[in-house]
């Protein structure tokens, strides 16, 4: 099956237009033919037509993003519970590892990776969510200053406990 595509501007009176096949590939022989008609056939028709063909592949071509993998470290000193604020007693660290390329994130453990989803926020930082079974859901909060919020909703029992650490990630 052949498609179609063309629009009423025109280049020079030479109307764009663009034929695909079913198999999704790009045909410019109909182009090749305008501009060879255009201009008279011969030499410089066929090297106008490979110069727009490279303007628009270039032009098409999206530059590389500049993939940067960021692992944000962070240390939380105090909680909050039903019961009020406590002082954490034990180290309580989470490490992420963000590919801002992706905007994918992972968090690292000690017992492996775990892909966490990342929602980047509007003014910078991210807030990271992970799921886990049992109806458990943790997210974490760093504002671009690195000042971070873990929170944990977690049913145990068949009651909530929630909890709210507070504290700082570093970012290298």
């Amino acid at each position: 099956m052949l498609l179609s595509v063309e629009t009423a501007h025109t280049l020079d009176g030479i109307p764009p237009a663009v034929t695909e096949t079913q198999g999704g590939r790009t045909q410019g022989m109909e182009l090749q033919k305008l501009l060879l008609a255009r201009i008279g056939g011969g030499m410089n028709a066929t090297k106008l037509y490979g110069i727009m063909l490279l303007s628009v592949a270039m032009a098409m071509a999206s530059a590389p993003a500049s993939a940067e993998t960021v692992t944000y470290t962070c240390q939380y000193e105090s909680y909050s519970d039903e019961k009020g604020l406590h002082k954490v007693q034990d180290e309580f660290k989470l490490v992420f590892v963000v590919d801002t390329s992706k905007s994918s994130a992972q968090q690292l453990t000690d017992r492996g990776k775990f892909d966490v989803e990342m929602m980047p926020a509007l003014n910078g930082g991210m807030t990271l969510v992970e799921m886990i079974d049992g109806g458990k859901v943790l997210s974490t909060s760093i504002d671009k200053s690195g000042q971070s919020v873990h929170s944990r909703n977690i049913i145990l029992e068949g009651h909530i406990a929630p909890s709210q650490y507070y504290g700082k990630c570093s970012k290298r």
